[in-house]
């Protein structure tokens, strides 16, 4: 393999998939076949079969933007700015490398630096002098129509031009999990169809589904996370919740455009953790705080679907390395639940880290 085609990288690389968790140097090329890479330490230049949908990362953290970014239900997100749809019912967005995207309103979640709470019960509009507006968005536009309730019970519709504004959280906000998605420096989190990278160290894909005009495409060298396959998630994007409210909410790294980083659970309780359609597998490797590795005790259970599949005596791994690989079939499954039992000190010291923590399932 000539050297002059490798992709030149501020940083190093980590493949994480069907096969074990590995340190990469450089990318050679890649298509919807095979992956050649260059690996670190004696691995040398390596082949890797798409048997399997993978993630690549890049380790270094590049901060995000404090730009508008369009949220929507599929888990995508989008920087750039809005433009004039072709009726009430859409959007019109114009983003920086994707070109111009067009969604029906029902798609989106929000607009803003931010993403948008669940659950909210009406459409709230937040304006850049600190006001608040909640009501009904009418439409979308080079101005937001709102329609807000007056005190007499009648409703009232109000314009507010965009300079005015600073986010817009649509009601109902339920966005799904990020399945497939890659995600940029810019803040992008998008499913690019028909990804590669060849010798000409160009990111080639095809047009996304939405664009209506298509842009220049994906920045080669723009990337933090990049999907090779529709079906893997990142464990940190999956949906985590406590079962319990003495139990704290995990921790999770939230310092790229996709949570690729550590999921840490505190305490003693049960974690669940959604299972998108389609998964077959979950890997990640479980961690004991050096700090906290003499006071390990307790296990650590993983049950799939209420059948108990894995488990782990965490003192038996607080040792040097204090790391244990987990591998679970969730063949059809719907929820993952991860039961932490205390040891002899109880509640003192019962953390774990799940690190390189990943869904997936075939091609």
């Amino acid at each position: 393999m000539n050297p002059l085609i490798l992709l030149a990288l501020a940083a190093p690389l980590r493949l994480l998939g069907p096969i074990q968790p590995m340190d990469v140097l450089a990318i050679a090329e890649f298509d919807g076949a095979e992956l050649v890479l260059l690996g670190a330490g004696h691995q040398g230049w390596v082949y890797v079969t798409h048997t399997h949908p993978m993630l690549l990362l890049v380790n270094q953290k590049f901060p995000l933007p404090n730009d508008l970014r369009l949220y929507t239900n599929s888990g995508e997100v989008f920087p750039g700015q809005i433009e004039a749809a072709p009726d009430a019912d859409h959007i019109a967005w114009r983003h920086p490398w994707l070109g111009r995207l067009r969604f029906p309103l029902d798609a989106i979640t929000g607009v803003g630096a931010q993403p948008p709470p669940h659950g909210a019960q009406l459409d709230v509009l937040e304006l850049a002098d600190g006001d608040r507006m909640v009501g009904f968005c009418a439409s979308l536009g080079p101005e937001i129509n709102m329609e807000v309730p007056r005190p007499d019970g009648t409703m009232e519709q109000r314009s507010i031009p965009w300079r005015r504004i600073r986010a817009l959280h649509l009601a109902d906000a339920r966005p799904q999990p990020p399945t497939g998605c890659s995600a940029f420096r810019d803040g992008t989190v998008v499913r690019l169809k028909q990804l590669r990278h060849a010798v000409d160290d160009v990111l080639h894909h095809a047009p996304h589904h939405a664009a209506t005009h298509t842009g220049l495409g994906a920045p080669a060298n723009g990337w933090t996370v990049l999907a090779l396959g529709e079906q893997v998630l990142p464990l940190g994007e999956s949906t985590v919740s406590a079962d319990t409210p003495t139990t704290l909410a995990p921790i999770i790294d939230t310092s790229g455009s996709l949570n690729t980083g550590p999921v840490r659970l505190r305490g003693i309780g049960t974690w669940h953790v959604d299972v998108p359609p389609g998964m077959t597998r979950f890997r990640t490797h479980v961690q004991i705080p050096s700090e906290l590795r003499h006071l390990a005790g307790g296990a650590l259970v993983f049950e799939v679907d209420g059948v108990e599949r894995d488990r782990i005596d965490l003192a038996d791994i607080a040792g040097i390395d204090a790391s244990h690989a987990i591998e679970v079939q969730i063949d059809g499954a719907s929820v993952i639940a991860i039961r932490r039992t205390g040891g002899a000190i109880g509640e003192v010291g019962a953390t774990v880290d799940l690190v390189d923590g990943v869904l997936f399932g075939d091609q």
